[in-house]
C-alpha cells in the first residue's frame, strides 16, 4: 500500500508539471487513503501528500482549502516524536531535490517541509491582510532555517537556497503591504542575489543593456550568460542550460 501510494504521488507531481491539476489533486488523495490505511492519520507519508495537496490547491485558486491542508501537513511534521519512526516517500525525497536515504537527511528533509510549509502559510496570510500572522509565520520559518541551516549562503545546498529566496521575496511582499519599501527592497534585493547567474539570450525582444539591468537589483551575485535560442531559448536550449544550473 505504500508503495502503490508513493508511486500515485510521483504521479501527481508529474501532473503538475503539465498543470493537470484536477488529476494530481485525485492521484494524491488516492495516497493519502492507502497512506492512512497502512500507516494512520499521522505518518510522514500523510504529511507529504497534505503538503503536496495543498500547494495543488494553491495552483488551482484556492488558498483557503490549502491553508487547510498545510497546517495538517504542518502538525504531523512538527511532530518530533515521528521524526525517528517513518521516513518521508520517495516523492518528498524528489520534491525536495534529495536522493539520500540516511535518517540524517530525512530530518534535514523534515526542516525544509516545515520551513516550506511555513512560508507558504505566511505569504496566503500576507495576501488576505493577515499581516500579523503572516510576520509571526516568516519570523518562525526564518528561525527553523537559521536553526537548521545557519545563515551561511556558501554552506547551503540548492533546495536550502531556494527556500531562503523564496522566504525573503514573501517578506519583501508583506513589507510592502505594511509600506515598508526601504526593507521591501532590500530583501528583493538579497532574494535575487542568491541566484548567482541571471540566463540571457539572444533575443530581438530583449537587447543586452536590458539584461545587464539586473545588475541593479541583483547585487554583487549577480553574473550574465547569453545562450542560443532567441526569446524561448528555455525550450530551445535547455540541455545547455540544465548543464549551466547543474554546474552552479
Amino acid at each position: 500500500a505504500i508503495f502503490s501510494g508513493q508511486a500515485y504521488l510521483r504521479g501527481a507531481l508529474q501532473l503538475c508539471h503539465h498543470r493537470r491539476y484536477s488529476e494530481a489533486a485525485e492521484s494524491v488523495e488516492k495516497a493519502l487513503r492507502l497512506f492512512k490505511q497502512a500507516e494512520g492519520e499521522f505518518s510522514l507519508n500523510v504529511a507529504t501528500a497534505l503538503m503536496i495537496l495543498g500547494n495543488i490547491l494553491l495552483s488551482q485558486g484556492d488558498p483557503a482549502s490549502a491553508l487547510k491542508m498545510f497546517e495538517a501537513s504542518l502538525t504531523i511534521f512538527k511532530d518530533s516524536k515521528l521524526s525517528s519512526s517513518s521516513a518521508p516517500s520517495s516523492a518528498a525525497s524528489s520534491a525536495l531535490a534529495s536522493t539520500s536515504s540516511s535518517s540524517s537527511v530525512h530530518a534535514v528533509e523534515q526542516q525544509q517541509s516545515i520551513i516550506s510549509i511555513l512560508t507558504r502559510m505566511a505569504r496566503i496570510h500576507c495576501e488576505q491582510d493577515h499581516l500579523q500572522t503572516a510576520m509571526d509565520m516568516f519570523k518562525e520559518a526564518n528561525f527553523v532555517f537559521v536553526r537548521a541551516f545557519g545563515g551561511e549562503d556558501e554552506q547551503l545546498r540548492p533546495q536550502q537556497l531556494f527556500l531562503k529566496a523564496e522566504c525573503l521575496s514573501g517578506q519583501a511582499a508583506l513589507a510592502l503591504k505594511r509600506r515598508n519599501y526601504t526593507s521591501a527592497i532590500r530583501q528583493y534585493q538579497e532574494a535575487i542575489s542568491i541566484q548567482e547567474q541571471a540566463f540571457g539570450r539572444e533575443d530581438p525582444h530583449v537587447a543586452s543593456a536590458d539584461l545587464e539591468a539586473w545588475h541593479a537589483v541583483a547585487g554583487m551575485g549577480c553574473g550574465l550568460e547569453l545562450l542560443p535560442g532567441g526569446h524561448f531559448f528555455v525550450r530551445e536550449a535547455r540541455a545547455e542550460l540544465l548543464a549551466r544550473l547543474a554546474a552552479l
